[in-house]
């Protein structure tokens, strides 16, 4: 069994769009295997979240200000970070999905694919399961 099996999952978010972080909140409250840890507006704070609160998942947007998300994810990944990271973005681009792949993260979910695939996405990568959306799956398949 896997350490996060045994807990409710710790949900951090990274979100600029403040409506869309707090309709992620009210989501994943609703659920009793989840645990919302927060959100930040950008990946500036990322790194300090991770080591004060310790999330199981991070759910990243992509499009935001400050330092760049793809670049914060590399980084933690290669040091080590047991947090895995969502991209929960608008962009359904095949180069943000290859990029996203190559910088360590365990899932890709579209907006336009809705809550319940970010919801799916959540639990499959918090038992060590890659998860793309069904659009990033689309599209990465039709490459």
């Amino acid at each position: 069994m896997s350490p996060m099996a045994s807990h409710r999952i710790k949900v951090l978010v990274v979100e600029d769009n403040a409506q869309v972080a707090e309709a992620l909140q009210v989501t994943v409250e609703r659920e009793s295997d989840l645990a919302w840890i927060g959100w930040i507006p950008s990946a500036d704070r990322l790194a300090a979240m991770l080591v004060d609160h310790r999330p199981d998942v991070a759910v990243v947007d992509l499009d935001m200000p400050g330092l760049d998300p793809f670049a914060c994810i590399r980084a933690m990944t290669e040091a080590g970070c047991v947090t895995r990271f969502i991209i929960f973005t608008g962009n359904a681009g095949l180069g943000a999905i290859e990029q996203a792949l190559g910088s360590g993260v365990w899932g890709y979910v579209c907006k336009s694919d809705g809550a319940e695939a970010l919801l799916e996405a959540l639990r499959r990568v918090a038992r060590g399961e890659f998860a793309l959306s069904p659009e990033a799956r689309r599209v990465y398949q039709h490459r």
